[in-house]
């Protein structure tokens, strides 16, 4: 995205002549290049490890926590792109609230997304920069995957010692 904005073809900047493609208004576009993200995500991460059936309890306490952060960061990713391609506020979230239905995501995380992009009604005139949203959002996500990571190693540091 960044280089659409270096380069121009016939005096227009790359980006301007990627945002007038019908495909970025297309919700159909949206669900599959996400579903198709997270499933692709998932398939390397997952690549080296066992069957479900296989794995330990806390290989499956960690699977799940990958596969829950995998979708926060991709829906994170994806809205940020959405607004990027100047979908209506609307439009993305109706994506954000299907996808939640999906999703094993805690209400936390859901409310971080939740003010990446607020709906329509919402927004308001003494909000945040989408910029100071985005930061603040960045923060409180690194927050969230250290208190995830502390209460992971309490629980793995119990099973062994108990």
């Amino acid at each position: 995205m960044i280089l659409a904005f270096t380069y121009q073809c016939e005096g227009r900047f790359v980006y301007q002549e990627i945002l007038s493609l019908p495909i970025w208004r297309s919700m159909r576009f949206w669900n599959a290049a996400f579903l198709h993200a997270v499933h692709s995500e998932r398939k390397l991460r997952s690549s080296h490890n066992k069957c479900f059936s296989e794995q330990t309890p806390e290989q499956r306490v960690e699977a799940a926590e990958v596969h829950k952060n995998t979708f926060f960061g991709q829906l994170s990713s994806f809205i940020t792109n959405m607004k990027a391609f100047q979908l209506p506020a609307r439009d993305i979230s109706e994506f954000r609230e299907k996808m939640f239905v999906m999703s094993e995501l805690e209400e936390e995380q859901k409310e971080m997304l939740r003010q990446l992009c607020p709906d329509e009604d919402q927004e308001g005139e003494g909000e945040l920069s989408f910029s100071d949203k985005f930061e603040n959002l960045k923060e409180r996500g690194r927050s969230f995957l250290q208190s995830v990571s502390r209460s992971l190693s309490n629980e793995l540091g119990a099973s062994h010692t108990g």
